[in-house]
């Protein structure tokens, strides 16, 4: 299934964010354009949905900073550990990233996925262990 195509820019001589911008130029293209793109200029900061959403269902944009848990497991006991993360998402030759890492690879996506992870049943994950799952966006350099 494609990734839908949307983005939000910030107007930085209103100070506010103008979301599915594209949408603010449909039926407005003249010939030479290409794009919503060539009717912005230097006063608006474009941001691409990535195509993830977070815990809450919000769209998560490039820009955004988020915040996940990331594991490892401890090299004496075994025991899995859990490490908060929070980085920005950037753009990098076709993919997003949080830091380093694609961003589909990042976060623990389900309770499937956890109870893998620590070895244990779905049904015996309780909301301690639930609050590992997911992402979530805690910052936007321009909106917050």
């Amino acid at each position: 299934m494609a990734r839908e195509i949307k983005f939000k820019a910030w107007d930085k001589s209103k100070k506010k964010m103008i979301y599915d911008i594209q949408n603010e130029f449909n039926g407005r293209i003249e010939v030479g354009m290409n794009s919503f793109q060539d009717y912005l200029n230097d006063n608006f900061e474009v941001m691409q949905y990535v195509g993830v959403k977070d815990n809450l269902g919000y769209s998560i944009y490039e820009g955004d900073y988020i915040s996940y848990y990331d594991t490892e497991q401890d090299d004496e006991t075994g025991e899995i550990i859990f490490r908060p993360v929070e980085d920005e998402v950037h753009y990098n030759n076709g993919i997003f990233y949080v830091g380093s890492i694609p961003i589909e690879y990042v976060g623990i996506k389900n309770a499937k996925e956890l109870s893998e992870i620590l070895d244990v049943t779905v049904e015996e994950l309780d909301d301690n262990d639930k609050r590992y799952i997911g992402i979530e966006i805690i910052d936007n350099f321009y909106e917050y």
